[in-house]
């Protein structure tokens, strides 16, 4: 989501997450990833067996020895940790440097408007049909423009509620009710980012409605009534956490009991031996992200692309991406890899999968933003 995902690519809210997840996550083995993991240059060829080029997330280097097997090419990874960045790459003339990459969902309409993307067949992805019906038809919001597809949902994470095993009860890790419940009073911690923070309250409050176009819009009244939800929930926090390592600072040194995080936080804790830590998708929704592959305009490697993307989809290939990033992909099966533990801290029940609202530019963001800033000087 921050990462900076004010850079909603940072998973935030634009384009959206903070302290980038996958920084924090794979901070010690990315430190030699962030350029390429093999030579770039111009893209060649009509796709005659030459190496793909590829824009990616830190951890997929991990499963690049296993991507080649599969798809029968080299593949040259350049590591980026933000989809801002990956635009900003490509639109400054590197697309034809590069096959594919890999942005969050609410950056492909962006690419898409720069004429950088060509369109991908789907009927070419033989794992398209066995992806989560979920993601299919967000794909169809999100990725398709004049009866064509433009994206491929790869991995998703979400932010929901966050909680302490041992404070907060079964009926309490259900619902953002807890998240203003004077029980924790100065033990409930925020995202201090204005779309995360704003759109849990528009969801707390059943604006639903909000999340339905091609952006997000809160009108007039709503966002004043999401603005003093949050400045009503204010004596109760402990405090607006800006990333992860703070999130993960808090919990283990047991300030906050209860949240509204990212997952991948938690996922952090329970690695580092917190099982007491835990994340659902709360009854009235999540906030969605999702990695999607896309191709550029300027690839002559369509076809083993589209192979790629399906061998990313791959269930066992899956697992070992969730054991990597730390987030599940969007095809299931992949828990048939993964041990009990693994499936525990990667897996979302499948009930809760439809309260999945993905990431979308809002309508008026600096409207949003004052809003925020006028919650934090109240």
């Amino acid at each position: 989501m921050a990462h900076d995902k004010s850079d909603h690519t940072n998973r935030t809210g634009t384009d959206g997450r903070t302290v980038d997840r996958r920084t924090y996550l794979a901070a010690a083995g990315a430190a030699g990833l962030t350029a390429t993991a093999g030579c770039i240059g111009p893209l060649g060829g009509s796709g005659g067996g030459g190496p793909l080029n590829i824009i990616v997330w830190n951890d997929y280097t991990e499963v690049q020895d296993q991507l080649e097997e599969e798809v029968g090419r080299t593949i040259n990874m350049t590591a980026m940790t933000s989809s801002t960045k990956m635009f900003s790459k490509w639109n400054a003339g590197g697309a034809d440097q590069f096959d594919m990459a890999l942005p969050n969902n609410n950056l492909v309409n962006k690419f898409y408007q720069a004429d950088l993307l060509q369109s991908i067949s789907t009927d070419a992805i033989g794992n398209w049909g066995d992806m989560y019906e979920k993601f299919r038809n967000l794909s169809n919001q999100q990725f398709q423009y004049d009866g064509s597809m433009y994206g491929v949902p790869i991995r998703f994470g979400w932010y929901g509620i966050s909680y302490d095993k041992e404070q907060v009860p079964e009926s309490g890790r259900q619902t953002t009710e807890t998240l203003w419940n004077d029980e924790y009073e100065g033990k409930i911690a925020v995202y201090d980012n204005h779309f995360k923070a704003l759109g849990m309250a528009a969801l707390h409050l059943g604006f639903h409605d909000a999340f339905e176009g091609e952006t997000v819009s809160l009108s007039d009244s709503q966002l004043e009534e999401c603005k003093q939800a949050l400045i009503d929930q204010k004596p109760l926090l402990f405090g607006y956490l800006a990333g992860n390592p703070s999130w993960v600072k808090a919990y283990k040194q047991e300030n906050v009991y209860a949240g509204w995080s990212g997952r991948n936080e938690i996922v952090q804790l329970q690695q580092d031996g917190v099982s007491r830590a835990g994340t659902t998708v709360a009854e009235e929704g999540g906030l969605a992200w999702y990695e999607a592959a896309i191709i550029s305009q300027q690839s002559e490697n369509k076809e083993a692309v589209q192979d790629l993307i399906n061998a990313m989809l791959d269930p066992e290939i899956g697992a070992q991406l969730a054991e990597a990033g730390g987030a599940p992909t969007t095809v299931p099966g992949i828990e048939e890899h993964l041990t009990e533990e693994q499936q525990n801290m990667f897996m979302v029940d499948p009930s809760r999968m439809e309260s999945l609202i993905p990431f979308k530019p809002m309508e008026d963001e600096q409207a949003w933003i004052s809003a925020w800033e006028e919650v934090k000087d109240a």
